[in-house]
């Protein structure tokens, strides 16, 4: 009997204690009633059987009670059936298992981090547990909209690599059998592991074998669903140390061979989260350890600030107490300082039409500019207004946008600002992109074409050959295409020759198919009545107007054989944009080229090159030093077979010779065997290209209703004043083009003759 009644007094004295520290926690957080309520963050304090104890007015405003309605009240019955259900598990998970877990969810289109701590009696035994609830909408909006950004700019051009390697958290790509397909630089920082022994390993690699099965149920997760929410786990670092961290998977619509992960390193938030739990001063330790920064300011002074306001601007939470509100001047950036001021003044006089929530610019201690997210609202503290201001550090973010317009900018500057057509198109026949040239060329602007299929455009004249190519590109098959033939919004067809790349995606997949285009319609129309299986004689006293109709024709696709005794210096300066094959006429051999010093040498050489390249040109430059090394009559004899030649292979000749080297008999030979190239006139007016390019240019700009002047046509072409000035007085003079005064500027109209000479592409 006395032994029960000593077990009794036993029970009631330790249930007494138990009662006493409960009591004691209610009213330390009692005591701190009214910071509670000032802080953004949702509290609440549960019994196991999730029935309220206490809470925060936040807490108490997204419930939709008051406070005073909600205590007492059990949790439960606020949520519908399946969050209830999912509360109720993890409300046991806690008491059962006595240790604190973080999970994050999302309600109504708002994201919210949950942390769970459990509170013991003195036996150690769970009696209640503490809910912290954080909204994170904002930060989750930025993070996805980071990775959205990522993804685009990636898949065009893999122009924004080092953005992503500068970026913190490690950046994944993953097979759907757990291949690391990809890894980011910023996984050193975390694991130890360089990037290149890591890729295409799995990334169990990293994973302690107890959170396998972890990783691998997520895994099935996101095969499943296009994203998981994030989980924490644990990696086993390279030198054997733990390090926690957080993952997010996701996988695009459109991948059905791998998903994307982001690894973050979360040991500091975890230092934080177990210090909050050991510290008995909950709410407090919740603020000093928080990774935002916490202030409080009142009048001039500022009451508090927490850890994080010290490490996000470097100075020390003694100076922001000891200087007050002035030393705002020195951390707020000069720019933003008004806007702040003001907002800070208005809290503090209880003023109702304030921002509750902005971005501004910090300088730090050390002279850094930092971004921050502000939010900041009036309280009553100690009873008076203050404003209680949390904010967290986004310069990570801004400066990974910032990096992506730039690159962007670049991009899309050189794009613009090419002299040739470069447009891309995708595999669904639309076209992506059109740059500043292909409208100014044809006149179809970016919103006429971009987005828009070939096959409804009816811009390209050969339509079945580029949708063959297309079709064969995205197969993977190799395809070839030289020409693309446009017809203008203006009416004209243009004549381009056309190279074709392919933008591929990290896992060389063809995106898309980029074409660059050059306008080849003056050497086309220039050299379209020389037939092929033809010769032709051009007899000029030097051999420029023979190599210049040769570099036009190779221009247009063809490939060309140039035989000359022309030395390597000049060579180098005649042929700028294309490259023939090159025999030199000469009895010395030459390390770079083929030589041969007389006809029976050199028709062997030209018969092995036509029959391999099929319509092929041959330009025989100085036939003279062929005649004096044998003589005429054996010249002309290997010359009857050489255009034999041309006409079996239906390959062009010329042959360029000063008439001066041969008397009248020779040279009617010469032209009985050879034809001469027809020359284009109309009205007797021939024009050197320069010239008909800047009378083209007028009458595009002037059917664009763009006004022409002396100063716009020569930084078109680049040109100085004196020769804009000495081209356009021969185009005044030949009566193509009339000036007209608009105001104080000249501008320059065609006229009927100049637009005459046009349709006729009479060139010289």
């Amino acid at each position: 009997m006395i032994n029960n009644t000593k077990t009794i007094k036993k029970m009631q004295t330790e249930e007494n204690k138990m009662n006493q520290k409960i009591s004691d926690l209610e009213s330390i957080i009692q005591k701190n009633n009214s910071v509670i309520d000032n802080i953004p963050d949702l509290l609440i304090l549960l019994d196991p059987n999730c029935k309220i104890l206490l809470l925060n007015e936040a807490m108490a405003k997204n419930l939709g009670e008051t406070k005073e309605n909600l205590i007492g009240k059990n949790a439960l019955d606020l949520f519908p059936p399946e969050i209830a259900k999912n509360r109720k598990e993890m409300a046991h998970k806690l008491i059962n298992t006595k240790k604190p877990f973080v999970f994050e969810d999302k309600r109504d289109g708002r994201w919210f981090r949950q942390k769970l701590f459990p509170v013991f009696d003195s036996k150690g035994n769970a009696i209640q547990f503490l809910n912290i609830v954080t909204e994170i909408t904002k930060q989750k909006e930025m993070e996805l909209s980071l990775e959205r950004k990522e993804s685009e700019f990636q898949d065009i051009s893999n122009k924004y690599n080092l953005i992503v390697e500068e970026i913190t958290d490690v950046l994944m790509q993953v097979s759907l059998t757990g291949k690391i397909l990809y890894i980011s630089q910023s996984c050193e920082r975390i694991s130890g592991y360089k990037a290149d022994e890591v890729i295409g390993k799995r990334f169990t690699l990293f994973a302690p074998k107890k959170e396998w099965s972890k990783y691998f149920s997520k895994l099935k997760e996101i095969m499943s669903s296009e994203l998981v929410t994030p989980f924490e786990t644990y990696i086993t670092h390279k030198n054997g140390t733990v390090v926690p961290v957080e993952f997010t998977g996701y996988r695009s619509k459109e991948s059905k061979k791998h998903f994307n992960a982001v690894m973050r390193d979360i040991s500091e938030r975890k230092k934080t989260e177990n210090k909050l739990k050991e510290s008995e001063e909950k709410f407090r330790m919740l603020s000093d350890q928080s990774i935002m920064g916490i202030g409080i300011i009142q009048g001039k002074q500022i009451k508090y600030a927490n850890d994080a306001v010290s490490s996000i601007t470097g100075y020390a939470k003694e100076e922001f107490i000891s200087k007050g509100s002035k030393i705002l001047t020195n951390i707020i950036h000069p720019d933003d300082i008004s806007f702040v001021s003001d907002q800070l003044q208005k809290k503090l006089s209880g003023n109702k039409d304030v921002v509750n929530r902005y971005v501004c610019r910090i300088i730090t201690k050390n002279n850094n500019i930092k971004w921050l997210e502000i939010f900041s609202k009036t309280v009553n503290y100690e009873g008076n207004y203050a404003d209680l201001i949390t904010f967290v550090d986004i310069t990570d973010i801004k400066t990974a946008e910032q990096d992506i317009r730039e690159s962007e900018e670049k991009y899309r500057s050189i794009f613009s600002s090419a002299s040739e057509i470069i447009f891309t198109i995708g595999s669904d026949y639309k076209i992506k992109t059109w740059n500043k040239s292909a409208k100014m060329k044809t006149g179809y602007k970016q919103s006429h074409v971009i987005g828009k299929s070939i096959s409804n455009l009816k811009i390209f004249g050969n339509q079945d050959e580029l949708k063959d190519y297309i079709q064969t590109i995205f197969k993977g098959k190799t395809a070839t295409l030289q020409e693309l033939t446009i017809i203008t919004s203006f009416g004209s067809k243009r004549i381009f020759s056309v190279s074709p790349s392919c933008i591929m995606d990290k896992t060389k997949n063809v995106n898309e198919i980029l074409f660059v285009c050059r306008d080849i319609t003056h050497e086309k129309e220039r050299h379209g009545k020389l037939l092929f299986s033809e010769s032709y004689l051009i007899s000029e006293p030097t051999s420029e107007k023979a190599v210049e109709i040769f570099a036009g024709i190779i221009r247009t696709g063809h490939s060309g054989l140039y035989i000359c005794r022309t030395s390597d210096s000049k060579l180098i300066n005649i042929f700028t944009d294309v490259t023939p094959t090159i025999v030199k006429l000469s009895k010395e051999k030459d390390k770079k080229y083929l030589t041969c010093s007389n006809f029976e040498e050199l028709l062997p050489i030209i018969e092995e090159y036509v029959s391999k390249e099929k319509q092929s040109i041959v330009l025989l430059d100085r036939i003279d030093y062929l005649i004096i090394n044998s003589s005429f009559e054996f010249t002309i004899k290997k010359l009857y077979s050489l255009t034999d030649m041309m006409k079996k292979h239906n390959c062009l000749l010329l042959i360029s010779i000063n008439p001066s080297f041969l008397d009248k008999t020779q040279m009617a030979i010469l032209k009985e065997e050879l034809q001469i190239p027809p020359e284009q006139q109309i009205e007797d007016v021939k024009l050197e290209e320069t010239l008909f390019d800047i009378l083209d240019y007028i009458q595009i700009e002037s059917r664009r209703n763009i006004l022409i002047s002396h100063s716009k046509i020569g930084n078109h072409f680049s040109i100085s004043k004196l020769t804009t000035q000495k081209r356009i007085d021969m185009l005044l003079e030949k009566g193509l083009i009339f000036s007209k005064k608009q105001g104080r500027k000249k501008t320059l109209h065609i006229t009927n003759k100049g637009k005459n000479l046009l349709d006729h592409r009479s060139i010289i």
